[in-house]
Order: structure tokens, then sequence, then C-alpha cells
């Protein structure tokens, strides 16, 4: 085995050099360490962070979830109240002597009253509610074919 002695061996003459060098990437390993070990945590804190607000998000949509599923039964229970109203009305149709002529006319004449209602509307600052001519003989013709569907 070799003893140092024996070596003989002499300091290179950048030795001053070479050990500022790798002082100097010590240091820069040592401080890339204490940055991964940085980015660690807050990549922990980050997952920890989208967890919570996962759960959040989750939490809301089904709150949501339920306050849709309240409002689609009650839409629900309402359908099968106009279907029995519908089913009475039906019935008195059929009472009627299944005529229902007297049906569509009161609908034709509701439709009309809306229509001329809304031509005749208008506004204090503005005037009429539908100024434009096309739009108002529209509606006019739409009016006369109603009319024409009650006679």
């Amino acid at each position: 085995m070799l003893v140092p002695n024996d070596l003989k061996a002499v300091p290179d003459e950048n030795y001053d050099d070479l050990k500022r060098q790798f002082f100097a990437l010590k240091k820069l390993c040592e401080s890339k360490m204490k940055q991964c070990s940085n980015y660690s945590k807050k990549l922990a804190e980050y997952d920890r962070e989208s967890l919570i607000a996962g759960n959040e998000a989750l939490e809301s949509e089904r709150e949501m979830n339920a306050q849709l599923t309240e409002e689609l039964e009650a839409a629900n229970e309402r359908v099968k109240e106009l279907e029995g109203n519908l089913s009475d009305s039906e019935v008195l149709i059929n009472q009627l002597g299944g005529d229902r002529s007297l049906l569509k006319d009161y609908a034709i004449r509701q439709q009309m009253i809306i229509l001329e209602t809304l031509l005749g509307r208008t506004c204090p600052v503005s005037g009429l509610v539908i100024p434009d001519k096309r739009s108002r003989e529209a509606i006019e013709d739409h009016l006369e074919q109603l009319r024409k569907e009650l006679e």
C-alpha cells in the first residue's frame, strides 16, 4: 500500500483556482438541494390545496345536483297535475260531444287579444313599442289569418 509520503505528489500550480471552483460547485449543489426541498414542500402544499379545492368543487356540484333534482321533482309533479287537468278537460270536451271548436276559438281569440294589445302598446319616450313597419305588417297579417280561422 502506498503512503502519502511515498507518492511524492506536488500540488498543481492551479490548485487554489481548482479549490475555489470545487467549493463554488459544492455551494451550487447545496443551493440546488435546498431549492429542490422548497419545491417539494410547495408541491405538497399545492397538492393539498388542489385536493381541498377539488373536494369543495365536488361538494358544490352535489349541492347543485340536489337542488336540480328537487326542481325536477317539482316540475314532474306539476306535469302530472297538468296532465290531470288535461284529462279533466278531455272529459268535459267529450261531454260536450267531442266538439273542440269552442276550445280552438277561445285560443284564437286569446292570441288576437295579445297581438292587438302588442300593436297598440306605446312607450312614453319612444312611441310605439313596435315601430318597425315590416314587423307591424307581419303581425297584422297574422291577425288577419286568425280572423279568417274564426269565420
